[in-house]
């Protein structure tokens, strides 16, 4: 089972936010969901990051986790506020892991990524449907999360 990991509304992905967007010498690796303006910061921060499937957590630090999955995908999630698991602890798909940030950038917002054998992957493609919503076909969705905003 897969889950979406957040329960929280967002805008976009708009082009910034998006896989692959250009970055100063590397590329955008993951997508990043950002709280709607009309969000207080407050509010924002208290945003769950939820684990997309069980899995064993392998790295976490200031803003980061990351899980390894048994299928052999490795997800991450990045600038959280705060992280609720350490290294080595098991987890479960949609066990809350964290609250969204801002930790290393200015803007609140869940920046996750996933990663195969052969690198990144796009997250939209196994999270999100034709409208950048989440695809309930595709993942288990909690608290009814929804793009805001204009999308890609």
């Amino acid at each position: 089972e897969s889950v979406f990991p957040t329960t929280c509304d967002y805008e976009g992905p708009g082009p910034n936010q998006s896989f692959g967007a250009p970055r100063p010498g590397r590329i955008h690796a993951g997508i990043d969901f950002t709280p709607p303006s009309s969000i207080p910061d407050a509010q924002a921060l208290q945003c769950p990051i939820l684990a997309f499937r069980d899995g064993t957590v392998t790295t976490v630090y200031n803003g980061f986790i990351a899980i390894q999955h048994a299928d052999g995908i490795e997800t991450r999630y990045i600038h959280n506020s705060r992280n609720f698991v350490t290294a080595g602890q098991k987890v479960q798909a949609g066990q809350e892991i964290g609250k969204q940030g801002n930790v290393g950038t200015g803007a609140i917002h869940l920046h996750f990524e996933i990663y195969n054998s052969s690198g990144a992957v796009n997250p939209a493609e196994v999270l999100l449907d034709s409208s950048k919503n989440p695809d309930p076909s595709k993942v288990k969705v909690t608290g009814n999360p929804r793009s805001t905003g204009g999308g890609l």
